[in-house]
């Protein structure tokens, strides 16, 4: 049986399946294509000094007010907290950076 789709998205990263969930709520049939074996995009969790930590939006960058990544996270109930502006860095084994090494690192 053939399927019929009347948008093909390509990419599952964020914004991929940002424009399957609106079409999905709107019942407009999609397909999304990846070339990856998984979703996310950038997005994704990786071992960093021996834990498991997650890559890519790990911050919202902009005010929630003006912000439509924000919005979905709101809307789907997960909790945000509000970085402080003098956040600092640290390393395993080696405490708080100091900030010629995180500014080269940037």
């Amino acid at each position: 049986m053939e399927q019929l789709h009347e948008v093909i998205i390509i990419g599952a990263g964020i914004s991929g399946l940002g424009a399957s969930r609106k079409l999905f709520h709107a019942q407009v049939p999609h397909i999304i294509l990846e070339s990856r074996d998984r979703f996310g995009g950038r997005i994704h969790p990786d071992q960093f000094a021996g834990i498991t930590v997650d890559i890519g939006a790990t911050f919202i960058h902009n005010p929630c007010e003006s912000n439509q990544i924000c919005k979905v996270i709101l809307e789907e109930y997960c909790d945000t907290i509000e970085a402080p502006d003098d956040e600092e860095f640290y390393y395993e084994g080696q405490g708080i950076l100091e900030d010629d090494v995180v500014e080269r690192m940037e």
